[in-house]
Formats: structure tokens, sequence, C-alpha cells
């Protein structure tokens, strides 16, 4: 089976969820990690191409259709909402492409998310979903303990995630 993950940068989202789980199949599958996007992707005969929220091209929608008329299944990737809360980091970001995630969600065959919740609010642009958990490799040695000296608890996350932490106050 012929795998395209279009992944064009390596942060956390597409490392977790994308670049890190083909990885660990590379072995058993033929996975090619395409940076960008182009009429060039048709020479590949993909089987499969699998994206983060939108594809990094204008018209995408006509593009997801050509894959598909071509064989090849095309799976959406999708880690939060395509409406974000008005306090979110990048908001004003992601409203300048809530049209393309939901034209992604629309055309792709099948769309992957992180939760129940997220998949239940997919329904409504497409009923083909599933839970695919995130990607941590434990392996990895950024997730292996560390002795330390201290009684401290500690939390890491983005910025992102500050209004997430302070669901927390009062605990």
């Amino acid at each position: 089976m012929k795998i395209g993950i279009v992944a064009k940068g390596g942060g956390g989202v597409e490392y977790h969820r994308l670049l890190k789980p083909f990885s660990l199949l590379a072995n058993e599958y033929d996975i090619t990690r395409c940076e960008g996007i182009s009429s060039d992707v048709f020479d590949y005969n993909f089987d499969v191409v699998v994206f983060s929220r939108i594809l990094p091209i204008i018209e995408q929608g006509k593009f997801i259709k050509e894959l598909k008329k071509r064989g090849t299944y095309v799976i959406c990737d999708i880690d939060d909402h395509w409406i974000l809360s008005s306090n979110h980091l990048v908001k004003k970001t992601a409203d300048r492409f809530r049209k393309q995630s939901i034209e992604a969600l629309l055309n792709a065959d099948e769309v992957w998310v992180t939760h129940e919740l997220l998949g239940n609010a997919v329904t409504l642009l497409n009923s083909n979903w599933h839970v695919i958990p995130i990607a941590i490799d434990s392996n990895d040695p950024q997730w292996q303990p560390k002795k330390t000296y201290s009684n401290r608890i500690g939390w890491a996350g983005g910025v992102t995630h500050f209004h997430d932490l302070m669901l927390t106050d009062g605990c």
C-alpha cells in the first residue's frame, strides 16, 4: 500500500498525529512525506493520502475530488474544532482557514479526530469519522523519566493550552 502523508512542517500536531505514527509503519507500507502539494502527487499513484486539517493548495476541493477520481482514499485528520473560541491564541489565523477546513471535511473519504466530542461535531460535515488517539512513542527520549530531587509537580504544555489549564482553577 502506498501512503502519502502531507506534512509541510514539523509542528506538534503533524508530528504526533501523522509523522511519528506513520514512521512506525514504514517497514510495512510504502510511505512518502509530501511537504507541499501539486499535481505531481498524482504521479505517485497513492492508495491513501492523509493530511492535517487542510491541504496547502488553493483549489483544495477540486484537488481532493481528483485524487478520489483516480482511486486514492483521502483522510483528513483534525485535532481541534474549526471554529475556535474567542480566547484561542491562533483564532484570527484559524478564522482565515475555516472555509478550507470545512471543505476538507466535506470532501474527505474519512476524518480522523482526537476525541468523540469533536467527532460528533464533524458528523454535520462527514459521518465517516474515527477517533485516532494522539501518538506518543514512550520510547522517545523526551518521554523517558528523569530523576528529579524536587517535591514539585509540574505541568507542560504550549501557550495555546493556557485556557485549558485554567479549567483546573479551584481543583
